[in-house]
């Protein structure tokens, strides 16, 4: 059983106040009427008053065959102007579907085929010819990704024409930002420090113009400032990026220690500074490995260094691995070369002396042994390519 709807308010002051026959609630109703059509009689005057006034202005107009023809364009006119206001938001309604479909066409076009993208780009603006605030934005819009797809193609000069032309006083934070990535951009290709300093400090925090940053500095060679800006864009960088700009954070200070190092004694307490540093950022670095390797040689620790180049597991690590036994003033015993490079030290050691017995056959099958076991494993491949370079060196 359904519960009784509560009644308003209305309809409960009416029930009280109303008469319950029906004959008397319709004489009510009459009177009302009644009384607001007194009510508006002055109104109803002062419209008759209108009427007779237009009926005295228009009619010795329509007595005269040129009046009336001229009231009958009058009406044709305004029929085709009410048409064309009709036709012309009918039209702006399918010109805003049509600039929508081209700026996501030239979305697809950007992430999937930047090449493509410059033509996509041209039909936005083209397009794009409404009235203010119809499309908000939208050719700017256009006009950064002409300028990206210029980029893409190469045409640096285009790109920065069309940068200059933009006005983005009063545009979203987006576009601006998407703006300033692409003049850092521009700016590093040119040198230009003082530009990429004001794009910087527009946006302090954004990892695209950071990038830009470093990639200006390791063009100038300075590793350290290199180092610095790639800090900068780790802090900024998107969560999800964040571990790949650590490992790139660790081989930068892993260059700057190995020119460090280059340099002589003098370099040897910055190398293992940066060797320190690259680890915070990246305890697993393989180029940080190889430089502490390359430290303990140093310092005369050769287990040391090959257990730091094994534990890089890369193809340059390996290398030096196999130059390190070659170069050994004693041998090393199994169990020595067991503790310096762990499970692959039979391996190595079986590939090494194929190598120096001149049967780099018997090397090239130990590198694949030792792929197999691994499963296919980064240092295993590395290791494969070494002895197979090195065997054709041979």
């Amino acid at each position: 059983m359904t519960p009784p709807r509560p009644r308003s308010t209305a309809r409960a002051v009416g029930a009280f106040l109303l008469p319950r026959s029906r004959r008397a609630r319709l004489a009510v109703y009459l009177i009302l009427a009644l009384v607001v059509v007194g009510l508006l009689a002055p109104l109803f005057g002062l419209l008759g008053r209108t009427f007779d006034v237009a009926a005295w202005l228009v009619g010795p107009v329509l007595g005269t065959p040129f009046g009336r023809l001229a009231v009958v364009n009058l009406v044709v006119l305004a029929a085709l102007l009410a048409s064309r206001t009709r036709l012309h938001a009918h039209f702006a309604a399918r010109r805003r579907d049509e600039l929508g479909a081209a700026q996501l066409e030239l979305l697809d076009r950007l992430v999937d085929e930047p090449s493509t993208a410059l033509a996509g780009a041209r039909r936005v603006l083209r397009v794009a010819r409404l009235p203010h605030g119809a499309a908000p934005w939208i050719r700017t819009q256009a006009e950064i990704a002409l300028a990206r797809a210029h980029l893409a193609h190469g045409e640096a000069a285009a790109a920065a024409a069309v940068l200059r032309t933009l006005d983005l006083e009063r545009t979203p934070i987006e576009l601006q930002r998407s703006a300033a990535q692409l003049d850092a951009r521009l700016a590093a290709d040119d040198g230009d420090t003082a530009r990429l300093a004001a794009a910087i400090e527009r946006f302090p925090h954004d990892a695209v113009i950071l990038r830009e940053q470093r990639r200006l500095a390791h063009k100038s060679g300075d590793l350290l400032a290199v180092c610095a800006a790639q800090a900068r864009v780790v802090e900024a960088a998107h969560p999800a990026e964040r571990v790949t700009e650590r490992r790139q954070l660790a081989a930068d200070w892993a260059d700057a220690g190995t020119r460090s190092l280059a340099s002589g004694e003098a370099g040897l307490v910055q190398a293992t500074a940066c060797v320190a540093r690259a680890r915070d950022a990246d305890p697993s670095s393989p180029p940080a490995a190889v430089l502490a390797g390359d430290l303990a040689v140093r310092d005369g620790r050769d287990t040391l260094a090959m257990q730091e180049w094994s534990r890089a597991g890369t193809e340059d690590a390996w290398r030096r691995v196999i130059a390190r036994l070659d170069a050994a003033s004693s041998p090393f015993t199994p169990a020595e070369l067991v503790d310096a490079v762990r499970r692959d030290a039979v391996l190595v050691l079986i590939a090494r002396d194929a190598l120096l017995r001149g049967d780099p056959a018997l090397a090239e099958r130990a590198g694949r042994v030792l792929l197999r076991r691994s499963g296919g494993s980064p240092a295993a491949n590395a290791l494969l390519e070494c002895v197979a370079r090195a065997a054709r060196e041979r």
